[in-house]
């Protein structure tokens, strides 16, 4: 399996010597010996070397189907592209009407753990804190607890996106959301841009209420004191 997982990597770095687009940081090694996700768009016209090329990708069929990057293939010829970056963001709602952790926080003081219970208070749900020893190898801290009304959800942040639209030489949408990625193509004749327009400020009808534990919290409506 290590030597389908090598193969696999030397094949990225042989398919970015013809890439069209590549992200500042892709394949960068950072400290710990790991690399950062493939972020590039090839191009590869000659018919035979695209045959072994789709050979190659049904060869690393286990890997292609356990990594979060496999190697994307579009037997097609592209009028142009955009790759678009965005925030990558999770959201979940707390399930009303029992108590639930949020989380243990080894940094928040107990000042800021009481001003997180009064803001979740103020917005109609119960909350209270607790210290918690250090045990079995995990750190100790303060932790929050809710017995959340209906409405509150939580969101946390996990990098950044990469989405590509592409068009044919005509202006016809050929793809809207194409993850990159590793993304190799036939041909692309009038390049592969990144998207500078500013996003749209989403019209959010949630209020922000308070942070712990690296994720947000927010209420959408009113709701009463349980």
């Amino acid at each position: 399996m290590s030597a389908l997982w090598a193969d696999y990597f030397r094949l990225l770095d042989t398919l970015r010597e013809s890439a069209v687009w590549r992200w500042d940081e892709d394949g960068q090694l950072l400290d710990d010996g790991q690399r950062k996700p493939p972020r590039f768009v090839a191009v590869i016209e000659d018919a035979a070397s695209w045959q072994r090329l789709e050979a190659l990708v049904q060869e690393l069929a286990v890997v292609q189907e356990r990594t979060k990057w496999p190697i994307q293939l579009f037997n097609e010829s592209w009028g142009w592209g955009k790759v678009s970056v965005t925030s990558a963001v999770s959201s979940r709602r707390v399930p009303p009407g029992e108590w639930l952790s949020l989380g243990v926080s080894d940094a928040a003081s107990t000042q800021a753990a009481e001003e997180v219970v009064a803001r979740l208070v103020a917005e109609g749900h119960k909350a209270r804190v607790r210290q918690v020893k250090a045990q079995d190898g995990e750190s100790g801290g303060i932790q929050l607890e809710v017995l959340a009304a209906p409405g509150l959800s939580m969101r946390w942040g996990h990098g950044r996106a990469f989405t590509l639209r592409a068009w044919d030489t005509d202006g016809v949408m050929l793809h809207r959301k194409i993850s990159v990625g590793a993304v190799v193509v036939r041909g692309v004749q009038q390049g592969i841009h990144l998207d500078q327009t500013p996003r749209k400020q989403r019209k959010d009808t949630a209020r922000w209420v308070c942070r712990w534990d690296g994720k947000d919290y927010y209420q959408v409506g009113s709701v009463a004191l349980l």
